[in-house]
């Protein structure tokens, strides 16, 4: 049901003729940005913007409130890198990647290493090539070394770090030799 006393109305709704042939399954940050980057603030503008908020709940690109996590959203994963599956000192996986246009923000890591002084690393990066080799360019955010279970500091930086489908989190274990491993446990929340 359109908007009662709607102006544009909904045929003459820039924002529906642009993305007239887009599915909201499809639909990108990039094309979402082409409509919503035009708009003005003002009343003129008041149909239109319900009309992107609409559009960005239905995408699930907006939280319910103006910023912070998603309700419901949390998630606790883990992954793990063995010598016996890299066949080398140093090793990567791809951690955790959110589905296009979703952004999660890191709450907390946690390591475990096994068989001996092994380490684990978590990058920011687009990818990783093969289990050897991440994609380059990289950032190492944070980086821990023991036979223990360290704790990372989610705030490594002094900023909030955040993982994209473009971006997504990275594991590195480093200094393994045979029979050496490191699970990486972590709690992410959506936030976009």
């Amino acid at each position: 049901m359109p908007l009662p006393d709607a102006e544009p109305k909904p045929a003459g709704s820039n924002i529906y003729h642009q993305l007239n042939s887009t599915k909201l399954g499809d639909l990108t940050n990039a094309e979402f940005a082409i409509v919503r980057d035009p708009l003005f603030l003002n009343d003129r503008s008041e149909d239109e913007l319900r009309r992107l908020a609409l559009i960005g709940q239905a995408r699930q690109s907006l939280s319910a409130s103006s910023s912070g996590p998603i309700p419901g959203s949390m998630i606790v994963t883990s992954e793990t890198i063995t010598y016996a599956e890299v066949g080398a000192a140093t090793g990567y996986k791809l951690f955790y990647q959110p589905a296009v246009g979703e952004v999660y923000q890191l709450l907390a890591a946690q390591a475990s290493m096994s068989g001996g002084t092994v380490g684990c690393s978590i990058f920011a990066a687009e990818g990783v090539t093969n289990i050897t080799t991440i994609t380059s360019p990289s950032v190492l955010l944070a980086q821990e070394s023991s036979t223990g279970q360290p704790n990372f500091d989610q705030n490594v930086l002094g900023q909030t770090l955040y993982f994209s489908n473009e971006v997504p989190m990275i594991m590195q274990a480093y200094s393994m030799t045979t029979g050496e491993a490191v699970e990486l446990k972590a709690v992410l929340v959506r936030v976009r």
